[in-house]
């Protein structure tokens, strides 16, 4: 996951990807987190349907997900830090993947391991000043 297009096509190009292969890419912008899985939803190019999510493979019509990005984008880091905690179901969901995309440790959070992430929530809501217990 990139912060913008820009930082996007800078990686590609200097992956390696051409020009000419750069033009014909599509670069897409995030619009909220899975119901499903937690992941990064896109808008869906399939018609009919809004969103699509590369982790779950699948594309969903609006009033599968909609609730839950207007709800996630909309919180504020303190209701965030206590939606994942009384949601919890293991540190992982979309509450605290929200949290930590916000304190910029998305990347370290999706590749943790499950004992890692714990730390990394903690972290993600020390930095709005919350404790979590």
């Amino acid at each position: 996951m990139f912060d913008s297009e820009a930082q996007a096509r800078l990686f590609l190009t200097a992956a390696g990807v051409a020009s000419e292969e750069l033009d014909h890419m599509t670069i897409m912008e995030s619009c909220g987190i899975c119901r499903r899985c937690g992941s990064q939803l896109f808008k869906s190019l399939l018609p009919g349907c809004t969103f699509q999510c590369f982790t779950c493979d699948e594309d969903f019509y609006h009033f599968e997900q909609e609730a839950v990005v207007a709800d996630v984008k909309n919180m504020t880091p303190i209701e965030l830090a206590s939606a994942s905690t009384y949601v919890r179901s293991g540190w992982k969901n979309i509450y605290t993947q929200e949290l930590c995309r916000r304190a910029g440790l998305l990347e370290r959070y999706l590749n943790a391991d499950d004992t890692e992430v714990p730390t990394i929530v903690r972290r993600a809501a020390k930095s709005f000043g919350i404790k979590l217990i």
